[in-house]
């Protein structure tokens, strides 16, 4: 999967594009196996519903997945590819 720059793939946003207390969707994972596997892990992965509860600017991100909040590092934030649910503002 190719990213056109750095912050899309296929016209998605990224989830350290969206401000905190945005819901969205998880559509795609970029980077490698590795990186893919450890999302997973943490219930990051395509379909589930994820919120930016904390963080902004470059830093790393408090994301809320289901019943858990996890901090993921900005790189890694970048790299997840979501649409934005229409239930908040």
């Amino acid at each position: 999967m190719r990213h056109s720059d750095g912050n899309t793939v296929a016209g998605l946003l990224s989830a350290a594009d969206l401000r905190v207390g945005r819901s969205c969707r998880v559509i795609s994972l970029g980077k490698g196996r590795s990186f893919r596997a450890r999302m997973v892990s943490l219930g990051v992965r395509p379909g589930a519903v994820l919120t930016i509860v904390g963080g902004h600017g470059k830093g790393p991100r408090l994301l809320q997945v289901g019943p858990q909040r996890v901090m993921i590092g900005a790189e890694m934030v970048r790299h997840i590819f979501v649409t934005e649910e229409p239930n908040n503002e």
